[in-house]
C-alpha cells in the first residue's frame, strides 16, 4: 500500500512518525513522510498546502500524527485532502488521538 504519513507538529517530537514509517516499511507498504513542521502560525494558510496535491495523487491512505496543540493543522490537512482526492481515507494517530478522543475533528 502507499501511505503518506504527515506530521504537522512544531515543536514536539516527531519520533512516533519515524517509528510508525519504518514498522510500515517493514511490513511491505511504501511510505513517504511529510514535515509541515512549524511553530508560528498554528493554522496553514491554503497555498501552503497545495504542493501536497503531488504527493497524495500517488496516495493509497493518508495518515496524520496529531498533538492537542497542533489539531487545527490536521482538521486543515484533512479537509484538503478530502477536497481534492475525495476517495482518499485519512486517518489520525498520536497522542491527541489518545488523550482526548472526543475532540476529534
Amino acid at each position: 500500500m502507499k501511505i503518506v504519513l504527515i506530521n504537522i507538529s512544531g515543536r514536539l517530537s516527531s519520533d512516533g512518525s519515524r517509528l510508525i514509517s519504518a514498522l510500515l516499511k517493514r511490513a511491505g507498504h511504501h511510505v513517504t513522510c511529510v514535515f509541515l513542521s512549524r511553530t508560528e502560525p498554528l493554522d496553514y494558510k491554503p497555498e501552503e498546502l497545495e504542493p501536497l496535491s503531488e504527493i497524495l495523487k500517488e496516495g493509497e491512505l493518508v495518515m496524520v500524527a496529531v498533538h492537542s496543540s497542533y489539531a487545527i493543522r490536521a482538521i486543515q490537512v484533512t479537509e484538503f485532502v478530502h477536497r481534492k482526492f475525495p476517495g482518499l481515507k485519512v486517518i489520525w494517530g498520536g497522542p491527541h488521538c489518545i488523550s482526548v478522543p472526543e475532540l476529534l475533528g
